[in-house]
């Protein structure tokens, strides 16, 4: 049972999964060294020497010696550094934060121009029946503390008021 599994599981794989046929992995392999020995040999004998010779020549150019700077020298460029990456920092800084604005003016302009413009039936008419349906619950909230009798008994009133407002609200809904 297990080892027939097995084969059918080997015959998926080969099927849905060709780069794991057992068939054609060495010939994959072959030409896979044979690219990158051929690319290593390129770049061993034709790039490297010429990258050399340009690094000599340049180093040749500019008079190094191959020393280190002085103590003096490196202050000035870290100091240099320093002051070019504050500088950049602030100038994203600025871009960063104009941007922010000029979006949230955007956003605000837009979201004026709906409210006023296609939506300003639909706002209002949801404004009217929220008004309606705030004022429909505290008017029966009033209406439920004028007819339901004060019961002393009951240590939590406004349960039991919140209970039957309730009720009421789901019924008038359903009506």
């Amino acid at each position: 049972m297990a080892e027939s599994a097995a084969n059918s599981f080997i015959i998926y794989l080969s099927i849905n999964m060709p780069q794991l046929d057992h068939v054609s992995f060495f010939s994959q392999y072959f030409w896979l060294c044979i690219f990158f020995f051929t690319f290593y040999v390129g770049l061993l004998k034709g790039f490297m020497p010429k990258m050399s010779r340009a690094l000599k020549l340049r180093s040749a150019k500019t008079g190094e010696t191959g020393g280190s700077l002085s103590t003096v020298e490196q202050d000035t460029v870290s100091g240099n550094t320093n002051s070019s990456l504050i500088g950049s920092l602030n100038a994203c800084k600025k871009g960063f934060v104009t941007h922010f604005e000029s979006t949230q003016d955007w956003c605000t302009r837009m979201h004026t121009d709906a409210m006023n413009g296609a939506l300003k039936e639909s706002n209002s008419l949801y404004l009217t029946k929220l008004a309606s349906t705030c004022l429909d619950q505290r008017l029966v909230q009033a209406q439920l503390d004028v007819i339901l009798p004060p019961t002393a008994s009951v240590p939590n009133i406004g349960a039991k008021k919140d209970m039957y407002l309730g009720k009421l609200v789901n019924s008038l809904r359903k009506a």
